[in-house]
């Protein structure tokens, strides 16, 4: 089977038998994510006539994975859910037997929702089955099934088990971003503007106190807010929370010096007064981005040149599943010679990059993966920003990649979307697109 070429599009139907609890697995091999199911493969050129993955020869035939587990009892009045960071590519999701979830981007993330499914219960087993199709994703194109790139195949970045209460903060539903007051070339103030999107994944409606605390490396307090008044929400629906904190003299982000500050917001049931429900953080550093046609790039009011690499997810014998340390590595060996920048050709890069660039000062254009004039592909762009938009080490968007968008006005279109979905969703950020070609004048939205 591994010899021939992957079915053209493949189809595992609404119940088919690996999804069924009672499926028989024990010959099954055993793996730990990440996992680029691929690379280990042994390469054919009869199944890759053209190259397949890369030109890597290994064929991208589908995968599938099983896992029973037992949610705890005590999570019997949260709400859990599966967070999966990347799946590459057409990913289907079964719990006990039950259809519950699809997602196609490859890169961006997805939430499988638990706590809402009937078979479901606190303390019992539950099987979760997942279809991945590696070789299409892009409307079933298999000429889009991979880059000229490897881009593996699988669960290649991490699957986590989550709780919180029925009200919490939503998946990546904290936001925020800071204003700085120059005394001169010295900064006296920063502005914190933070919001946090609440969702009630309960039956009743609730409302609820948001605290947030800006917190230095050091653990010190800079500053505190909270809401002015509770923040109500609907059952099923969201809320939410904004205030402003004023920290004086921050430590600015830079690339010699990646001062980072952390934003807390703790949500409390009613009143501030009441318990803690749930506490989510995002890292924030202080910087101020200015990019000039004529003069170029200025970071905190110096003007920057930006020596950097594009570099894509793979990496050697690894493939797509990259550790936190080789990543570790690839950022130090970019810095040590005196690269001070990453563009994430051509996908959304793993969270943990991004984490190692915050903390070591490496500046980012942060790029998408797939582009067209179509809602999913704009949902995909908002998840990158929504994702990202935290990180100070992205001082830039890439929506349209080089030769994608040259010569078709529809995508150049999408592009001009995408940077109104960006704007939305407080991406606070320049919005770029490669290529060379343009859009009429007239067409709308440009």
């Amino acid at each position: 089977m591994w010899d021939e070429p992957p079915p053209a599009n493949p189809d595992p139907g609404a119940n088919p038998p690996e999804s069924k609890v009672d499926y028989k697995d024990d010959d099954w091999q055993d793996i730990f994510l990440p996992h680029d199911a691929l690379i280990a493969s042994a390469p054919s050129q009869k199944a890759c006539p053209d190259g397949c993955s890369g030109k890597s020869f290994i064929p991208r035939h589908v995968l599938w994975y099983r896992k029973t587990f037992t949610i705890p009892a005590e999570w019997k009045s949260d709400t859990f859910w599966l967070d999966f960071e990347g799946s590459f590519r057409e990913t289907t999701v079964w719990i006990d037997g039950v259809l519950s979830g699809r997602h196609s981007c490859g890169y961006t993330p997805f939430r499988v929702r638990l706590d809402n499914i009937t078979s479901v219960e606190a303390g019992k087993p539950t099987t979760i089955a997942i279809f991945v199709d590696p070789d299409n994703g892009d409307e079933g194109a298999r000429d889009h099934g991979s880059g000229w790139w490897y881009e593996g195949g699988g669960l290649h970045r991490e699957v986590n088990l989550v709780r919180a209460s029925k009200l919490h903060v939503a998946q990546s539903g904290l936001f925020a971003y800071s204003n700085l007051t120059w005394d001169g070339d010295k900064v006296a103030t920063g502005v914190v503007h933070a919001k946090a999107e609440l969702a009630n994944g309960g039956t009743t409606a609730g409302s609820a106190c948001v605290k947030f605390t800006v917190m230095s490396s050091d653990g010190d307090v800079a500053a505190t807010a909270m809401t002015s008044a509770p923040v109500a929400v609907a059952a099923g629906g969201t809320g939410y929370a904004e205030a402003s904190l004023e920290v004086k003299t921050p430590l600015l982000w830079s690339s010699s010096s990646p001062n980072l500050y952390t934003i807390n917001a703790t949500v409390h049931d009613g009143s501030c007064s009441s318990p803690a429900i749930d506490n989510v953080q995002e890292m924030h550093g202080f910087r101020e981005l200015r990019w000039d046609a004529n003069d170029g790039f200025f970071l905190n009011k110096e003007h920057f040149k930006i020596r950097g690499f594009c570099d894509h997810n793979n990496f050697a014998v690894v493939g797509m599943a990259v550790p936190k340390r080789v990543n570790l590595f690839r950022a130090q060996a970019s810095r040590a010679v005196g690269g001070n920048g990453r563009r994430t050709s051509h996908n959304p890069p793993d969270p943990a990059m991004l984490d190692i660039y915050d903390r070591i000062g490496v500046t980012v254009m942060d790029e998408n993966r797939l582009f067209d004039n179509k809602s999913q592909y704009y949902d995909n762009m908002g998840a990158l920003v929504k994702r990202d938009r935290n990180h100070p080490s992205v001082v830039i968007w890439s929506f349209c990649n080089e030769v994608g968008c040259e010569g078709k006005p529809h995508r150049l279109q999408a592009s001009c979307t995408a940077k109104l979905r960006c704007s939305h969703l407080g991406g606070m950020r320049r919005q770029a697109r490669g290529g060379r070609a343009a859009l009429p004048r007239d067409r709308p939205g440009v």
